[in-house]
């Protein structure tokens, strides 16, 4: 997993790409969760982030480890323009799930 951080974090858009599969990884994100995620979910003060789950799942809270809480609040100082969404596309638009088919 280590590795395709590192190799995400390669690219013009490396922090939030890296930060985008760590909390993915980490939370078990559906790519729509992931992608409707936002700042409000996100509790910094108790490192906690508090998930919402599609498909019938059942709300709940995870712990927010220390790499993962620093990259989250290094992307939110450098989010420009400021959105509700903790990951926005380069023109600050939240990223939408694209179906083939």
């Amino acid at each position: 997993m280590q590795s395709l951080i590192t190799a995400a974090k390669a690219n013009r858009h490396g922090h939030r790409d890296g930060t985008m599969i760590l909390v993915a990884y980490r939370h078990g994100f559906r790519a729509s969760e992931l992608t409707d995620l936002r700042w409000d979910q996100v509790e910094f003060s108790a490192a906690a982030l508090h998930v919402r789950r599609v498909k019938q799942g059942t709300p709940s809270t995870h712990p927010i480890l220390g790499d993962e809480l620093r990259a989250l609040r290094k992307l939110q100082r450098e989010q420009k323009p400021k959105s509700p969404f903790v990951f926005t596309s380069e023109r600050g638009s939240p990223f939408t799930i694209c179906a083939n088919g």
